[in-house]
């Protein structure tokens, strides 16, 4: 018997295989998570305030998310190969940078697998990045066949930032027409995390900007007249572990409706995880501390039960980590460890110092 093993291409591994980065073909909105993401990565970590400009076409299918980034390198070649072949059409390929657009720098964030992923499934998708004087533009159609080769004009020299537009591929989605309140609340949820982010979005003649001073201030917004106890709040706060940096704000209250919400390095955890396991742990051990300590158990009660923190209490975190880990590619959730015990300990501080204070 002599038969030959089948090797899937980098646009095969992405379009029949779609569900291992995008968890199903129903998941027709991660590409913009992807997409912003890498622009709020780029301002957080390098400029002191930007901005995310989210536009949903009249189609409803067409999306154009623009940064203010520095803008991402797709001129030029690594190792031979020209970069934008590795950013939009290798798996895998999305290299870190430096400041002058070249590999190697200490840059926290990379690109290219959530791009190329993207790329591969669009039917139509077009890159526009300005840096060092220079504004380059490329665009893909069918899956990543090149529509128009890459160009380049002169730019104003302070000029920076990255625009990608796209529209899904019928034949590797079930769905690619977008709600627009489900697009501007993916949009919204990226500009909760950060004071140095503003998002703005934009469909037909609605233009609604997205920005938070603090942590604080979007939970007041979310809990609104829910709120049963004050509003316990910290700051972010920085956690060593050898060579693992991690910091965590959290604001958290008693609620007749509980909102449970956890965020990391910007990026929202619809389905929760270590960091949401962390903070209710954190408020059960500081509870059960307290009405211990103060005697206020009623006779043969002597602990709250998780579920009892769990169904009474809201909490918003947003978590930052330099070795970031989500459980996978759809990034709905993440099973780190450590994010738990960080969530567990930064809740108890805020707690206990609230107790202090009162």
């Amino acid at each position: 018997m002599n038969e030959k093993i089948r090797t899937l291409s980098d646009r095969e591994q992405a379009r029949e295989k779609i569900s291992i980065w995008f968890g199903s073909k129903d998941n027709y909105v991660h590409g913009i998570k992807e997409v912003i993401a890498n622009g709020t990565d780029e301002i957080i970590n390098k400029f002191d305030s930007g901005n995310i400009d989210v536009v949903l076409y009249d189609d409803n299918q067409t999306i154009e998310i623009t940064d203010t980034g520095r803008g991402i390198p797709i001129g030029g070649e690594t190792d031979g190969v020209k970069n934008y072949e590795l950013l939009f059409l290798k798996l895998f390929a999305g290299s870190k940078y430096g400041e002058n657009g070249v590999a190697g720098g200490n840059y926290t964030g990379s690109f290219g697998c959530g791009l190329t992923v993207v790329n591969y499934t669009s039917s139509l998708f077009e890159a526009t990045s300005t840096y060092n004087g220079k504004k380059y533009h490329i665009g893909f159609t069918n899956g990543g066949e090149i529509a128009f080769p890459l160009s380049c004009i002169d730019a104003d020299k302070d000029s920076h930032g990255t625009t990608i537009k796209f529209k899904l591929d019928k034949d590797v989605y079930t769905n690619t027409t977008y709600i627009p309140e489900e697009v501007e609340d993916i949009a919204r949820r990226y500009a909760v995390g950060s004071n140095k982010v503003t998002v703005n979005f934009k469909y037909k003649d609605r233009k609604q900007s997205y920005h938070y001073d603090n942590l604080a201030d979007y939970y007041t917004e979310l809990t609104g007249d829910k709120n049963t106890s004050s509003i316990a709040f910290g700051e972010s706060v920085a956690f060593d572990d050898n060579d693992e940096k991690t910091s965590v704000s959290i604001a958290l209250s008693t609620t007749t409706e509980t909102k449970q919400e956890s965020y990391l390095n910007l990026t929202h955890l619809s389905s929760g995880g270590k960091i949401n396991e962390g903070v209710l742990t954190g408020v059960k051990i500081y509870a059960n501390k307290y009405c211990k300590l103060n005697k206020l158990f009623p006779k043969n009660i002597n602990s709250f039960t998780d579920s009892d923190v769990e169904e009474s209490i809201s909490f918003v975190a947003v978590m930052f980590s330099n070795n970031v880990e989500f459980e996978n590619q759809t990034k709905f959730s993440t099973a780190k460890a450590l994010y738990k015990e960080v969530a567990k300990k930064r809740a108890m501080q805020i707690l206990e110092v609230m107790e202090i204070e009162d």
